[in-house]
């Protein structure tokens, strides 16, 4: 709820802007973790928290423009499963990105798409935190709802750390002013 109330003041402090920015929002694969503890390894999370991605940017023409974006994917949670243990740990991811996209229109509703840039992955395992930059690479589709409306259906490579790999498959909506 309180992503929406963000979407929707951004969306109504917004509708001065005349022509080609967007601002969009859409809910992401959660992924997988995994943990390693003394007397288990490989154990799977507790938990599938929700991710989302949230994006904005400005279309120079009906082919090229940026995209900034801001990934919230939750926080992972394992507990040593050995008898007697008390060992328990979380993972929280979250990434923000600067891409140039790109986008070829298939009629009149449909779009593919596809972008490329820089990503800040912010990682906390316990007491360690994290950030480092790798290319991304993202593509998918959009189908234009209304004049303003689009759903968007795309996957998005943020890079490999030292934690795992940031790769999510995301379903939401778009708005251009």
């Amino acid at each position: 709820m309180k992503y929406t109330l963000v979407i929707a003041a951004l969306l109504a402090s917004c509708n001065a802007f005349a022509g080609d920015y967007f601002v969009g929002m859409a809910r992401a694969t959660p992924g997988e973790a995994y943990f390693d503890f003394p007397t288990a390894e490989h154990v799977r999370n507790d938990n599938s928290p929700a991710a989302y991605i949230f994006t904005g940017g400005y279309n120079w023409s009906d082919s090229l423009g940026l995209e900034l974006g801001y990934g919230h994917f939750g926080t992972w949670t394992g507990t040593d499963p050995t008898p007697g243990s008390a060992l328990h740990g979380s993972l929280s991811t979250r990434v923000t990105y600067a891409a140039a996209t790109s986008s070829m229109a298939l009629g009149e509703h449909f779009s593919l798409y596809g972008k490329a840039g820089l990503a800040g992955n912010h990682e906390s395992f316990g007491a360690y935190t994290r950030t480092s930059v790798h290319p991304m690479v993202g593509f998918g589709g959009s189908y234009g709802l209304t004049e303003h409306v689009s759903a968007r259906l795309g996957f998005d490579y943020f890079g490999s750390t030292k934690l795992g790999t940031q790769q999510k498959v995301s379903l939401g909506l778009a708005y251009k002013f």
